[in-house]
């Protein structure tokens, strides 16, 4: 889960920055931790179902090693920090100000952690909280590149 988290947040960032800049800088790196603990999330929840199927398999996954009820607290802390993240770090001048479009993610991800909590051992009724899970995850990128975006073109 975390290692696709930061494989698909902060290197994928710094990587894609270094490229284009020739220079590897921390301003980068921070601004893609929320990116990379929405990806972490989605990973984690997905994995709720496949507990039982994993563990005969011998994986060692969140959700097996913590159990469901502690995994899903695990997801609602990584969205938590994620969404502190953005506003911190748009004080701390690492991202513009527009980034804070990021922060509206936090409904759909509301619900996933709310499913999740309440749910964990019932996939059936697990699946909403899957699919918000799934649109938080993609809206946290999207939204704040869309709002440097705007902010750039409106300011």
């Amino acid at each position: 889960e975390f290692a696709a988290g930061v494989n698909f947040g902060p290197l994928m960032v710094l990587g894609a920055y270094y490229v284009q800049t020739g220079e590897i800088k921390l301003n980068p790196l921070l601004a893609s931790v929320p990116i990379g603990l929405g990806v972490a999330n989605l990973l984690l929840l997905n994995e709720f179902p496949d507990v039982d199927a994993d563990a005969r398999g011998g994986r060692r996954t969140i959700p097996i090693v913590l159990g469901r009820r502690a995994a899903a607290r695990v997801l609602a802390a990584c969205y938590a920090l994620a969404f502190a993240l953005i506003p911190t770090l748009i004080l701390a001048g690492v991202l513009p100000a527009g980034a804070v479009l990021g922060v509206l993610a936090a409904l759909p991800a509301l619900k996933a952690v709310r499913g999740a909590l309440k749910y964990f051992d019932d996939v059936e009724r697990l699946i909403p909280a899957m699919a918000a899970n799934i649109q938080a995850a993609l809206m946290i990128p999207f939204l704040m590149t869309l709002g440097i975006v705007a902010q750039g073109i409106l300011f």
